[in-house]
């Protein structure tokens, strides 16, 4: 990556800096989403680690538009037990001569049976040694975050990010940005969401599908409107291990592959949609006929119990 590029773009936009989030394949974006499938562990918003119930471990790593010495990678560690949740977490972005570094310390509580917040205090480290020029700048900024779940089938979310930025932004590094969103459960094992993104270069609007197509298979899919990027991941349940795969396609910039692994303390098994429905139409016996039990005989019998006829007959 060009060095004086880097310089430029971190010092003349200085928001543009922390623009880029690590993060796994299932979060298919590399910015935080309010709502998204909480099935897997997710790392973006703090208000989902009490309904996790299980103590967790992950890693993931990508190389952001498959350009040469530009790696990303984020891991993350915690414990809930369904009604608190506390999780750390590490990422790193960047180059050789540019580096972005995160420490964040996030903890969420179930306040109502639907209704979820969380908090998050985060330190940001930025350093750039190139061409004689060095420079190293660090901050601490925080997080609030709420899940309202009215009914099953629906969550609504909101996260806010950067609060101390918002109220001061005299170093003008961190953008103030937030998400709010909406998730739609229309069958088992089936989850739509819409999330609203305010970035520093403006809004983005992003739509994502989530299916599990059996117990330990689930796949995931996104679109972001206004960065016309398109993404995917399938996720794999090993036991307590999860395994994910991830590519996320932008128009102007390429291609992202990523990796994940998960580990949890309690056997994972994702939410399958429900096939029972289909087999039953596609199996459908009609209903025997009814019978007087006091004059039938062993035909009659026989129509509605074959096997317990047949040992009578012996």
């Amino acid at each position: 990556m060009n060095t004086l590029f880097v310089i430029l773009m971190v010092f003349q936009n200085p928001p543009a800096a922390f623009e880029y989030r690590a993060s796994s394949p299932a979060a298919l974006f590399p910015f935080v989403r309010a709502v998204s499938d909480s099935a897997l562990v997710n790392t973006g918003n703090p208000a989902y680690i009490p309904l996790w119930n299980s103590f967790h471990f992950g890693a993931s790593y990508a190389r952001p538009y498959a350009l040469e010495g530009l790696n990303t990678g984020t891991s993350h560690a915690g414990y809930s037990d369904g009604t608190n949740g506390i999780q750390g977490s590490y990422s790193l972005y960047g180059t050789g001569e540019y580096r972005e570094r995160g420490f964040a310390l996030d903890a969420g509580r179930l306040v109502h049976p639907r209704i979820t917040a969380g908090v998050g205090v985060a330190r940001h480290d930025l350093s750039i040694e190139a061409d004689g020029y060095s420079r190293r700048h660090s901050l601490i900024d925080f997080t609030a975050a709420a899940i309202i779940m009215p009914f099953e089938w629906l969550h609504l979310g909101f996260i806010q990010e950067n609060i101390r930025s918002a109220l001061d932004d005299s170093d003008g590094l961190m953008y103030p940005s937030w998400s709010t969103g909406v998730a739609v459960i229309p069958a088992r094992g089936v989850s739509i969401a819409w999330n609203l993104n305010r970035e520093y270069y403006g809004p983005i609007n992003s739509f994502s599908l989530s299916a599990n197509l059996l117990p330990r298979v689930g796949v995931r899919a996104g679109y972001a409107r206004e960065t016309s990027s398109f993404s995917g991941a399938v996720l794999f349940s090993l036991g307590r291990l999860v395994v994910s795969y991830g590519i996320r396609q932008h128009a102007y910039l390429g291609a992202t592959h990523s990796v994940a692994v998960t580990a949890l303390s309690v056997d994972s098994f994702f939410e399958e949609i429900r096939y029972e429905t289909l087999r039953r139409r596609r199996n459908f016996t009609p209903p025997a006929r009814k019978i007087d039990i006091n004059k039938c005989e062993l035909e009659d019998l026989a129509e509605i119990a074959p096997d317990l006829s047949a040992e009578d007959s012996s």
